[in-house]
């Protein structure tokens, strides 16, 4: 099976779906940093650095499959502390509407989603256009950690859809899993990586500094937007 990848990031789904066997004909990422990490993980997939929004839908190869990871728009600490953050901005907006403009040319047999679990307007959108191009579709939140038994907490809605009622009633979300591989277990540390890949800005190595960090686990630097300034 063929797939497009849109918003890699550093290619989660690319590499869930190349494991299983699949293709990847085309990827896109906005991200700097992301679309650097992704060419150097995979770097035989045509690949195209920028907003997919700036893409001609035409260029984009036949695929059997589309991968899409939603992103979730930035908030102040005021935004984030309140119940629920339905903040869905103009970004996310054409966003939405380009993949459905991708779906209507191409016509993938199935769709994988990733969303925020804390946008519900803008998941409501993807909900809906799913409805409109009479997909049959099934979601579920999951995590890295209970169902793919790595060390990684991050939720997210994972939404599948079919054009084919028979595949979509078939087709089962992974069970919780009691398998856990560590840090140890998923890395090589005997293979040099180039130093790029370990160097830490001044302003982090400050501030892990002052942490008891522990050898085999993935910390992750979060920042608070503010109307000011950014802080760590």
């Amino acid at each position: 099976m063929k797939a497009v990848n849109i918003n890699t990031g550093i290619g989660t789904l690319t590499r869930a779906f190349r494991t299983r066997g699949g293709e990847i004909v085309w990827a896109q990422e906005a991200s700097d940093i992301a679309a650097q990490i992704y060419q150097y993980n995979f770097p035989d997939i045509p690949f195209y650095k920028g907003e997919i929004q700036e893409t001609d839908i035409s260029k984009i190869p036949e695929f059997d499959l589309l991968l899409a990871s939603l992103r979730a728009p930035r908030s102040s600490i005021v935004q984030s502390r309140q119940p629920k953050m339905n903040k869905y901005t103009e970004i996310q907006k054409h966003e939405t509407e380009y993949l459905e403009n991708i779906i209507i040319y191409h016509k993938p047999k199935a769709v994988c989603f990733t969303l925020p679990v804390n946008c519900s307007i803008m998941n409501r959108e993807i909900i809906e256009m799913l409805r409109r191009q009479r997909y049959f579709y099934s979601y579920k939140v999951m995590d890295g950690e209970q169902f793919g038994g790595v060390p990684f907490k991050g939720r997210k809605i994972y939404v599948v859809g079919f054009t084919d009622n028979y595949k979509f009633n078939i087709f089962r979300f992974p069970s919780i899993t009691s398998k856990f591989l560590g840090i140890s277990q998923l890395l090589d540390r005997s293979l040099k990586k180039e130093d790029v890949y370990y160097r830490l800005p001044e302003k982090y190595a400050k501030l892990l500094s002052n942490i008891a960090l522990k050898g085999d686990e993935i910390y992750q630097v979060v920042y608070h937007y503010t109307q000011d300034h950014n802080k760590l």
